[in-house]
């Protein structure tokens, strides 16, 4: 079927700045070798469509959820320089999202068969993309590409459960 690109509500000017505008999630689960997408765009005067990043990947969800008292905030790497004179100076640099959370009491083999090898797999540079709920109607601000901004231990929470902390950082 046919999907629209812009989430229902928003405004050019509220996607303005966006790393993402549009996620589309399967409804259910899809195994493919490859994926077809086609562009009907009509009404478009320039006769072509300008698509900047377009990432494909599986996914996983925790089976226990994300516990409460995740994060969700934004971080700058701006930097503030004051001059001998006492004037403040800026190097601007782009506003990055940021989720920390915990993905509490997950049994010994989605902990070490699925989180640990993601995260050995992953390291600090790889890239995944996350999605806090898949009915999220906000899902434009706060599904994005990001990497994990520090590698997650595995923590003991109780006998053969364990807990895995997360800090993800927008890719942009």
């Amino acid at each position: 079927g046919w999907i629209t690109v812009w989430p229902v509500g928003a405004t050019r000017e509220e996607l303005a700045g966006l790393n993402v505008a549009h996620v589309h999630l399967p409804p259910s689960v899809v195994a493919a070798r490859y994926w077809r997408c086609e562009i009907d765009d009509t009404a478009n005067p320039d006769g072509y469509v300008d698509v900047s990043r377009v990432v494909i990947a599986g996914g996983w969800t925790p089976s226990t959820g994300i516990a409460l008292g995740a994060r969700y905030a934004m971080e700058s790497a701006t930097e503030r320089i004051v001059s001998d004179g006492g004037a403040a100076l800026y190097q601007p640099r782009p506003i990055r999202r940021l989720w920390e959370f915990e993905v509490p009491m997950l049994d010994e083999p989605e902990a070490y068969a699925t989180v640990w090898r993601m995260v050995r797999s992953l390291g600090i540079s790889g890239q995944l993309f996350f999605v806090f709920d898949r009915a999220d109607p906000y899902m434009h601000e706060r599904a994005f590409l990001c990497v994990l901004r520090e590698l997650s231990s595995i923590d003991y929470a109780q006998v053969t459960y364990h807990s895995v902390p997360f800090r993800l950082l927008e890719e942009l």
